[in-house]
């Protein structure tokens, strides 16, 4: 599947993305796609064999556990690079839906580590 109409945009928390998405996408006249507006639906399709780290997060508990006992930084951005790196197939899937309609996509989020959205840039 091609992703040459799917632009994105990702940054730290509260730097503003959601509100600029907003604009470019207005003026653009592109589809805006929010992480943070599917996060509800995607905790739904969690499933314990594609998406371990995320399972431990919402279904037992035991993610926050690890995350909180972490001895270092290293290992706390580890496992949110797990976390965000499983919730990343979720946006993938979602954006295939989109995409299949011949819509062009303006993609915000936390989530989108560069080498994450290096698989599926143009």
């Amino acid at each position: 599947m091609s992703f040459d109409q799917v632009y994105w945009l990702g940054g730290i928390t509260c730097s503003g993305k959601s509100t600029t998405a907003i604009c470019i996408a207005d003026r653009l006249g592109l589809e805006l796609y929010s992480t943070d507006a599917s996060f509800d639906l995607h905790l739904l399709r969690v499933r314990q064999d594609l998406h371990p780290t995320m399972y431990e997060f919402v279904v037992d508990a035991r993610g926050w556990i690890a995350w909180v006992r972490a001895q270092d930084i290293a290992t706390q951005v580890g496992i949110w690079r797990r976390f965000y790196g499983e919730r990343f197939t979720l946006i993938v899937e979602d954006l295939e839906d989109l995409v299949a309609l011949g819509q062009a996509v303006l993609v915000e989020g936390v989530e989108l580590f560069p080498d994450y959205v290096l698989r599926y840039s143009a």
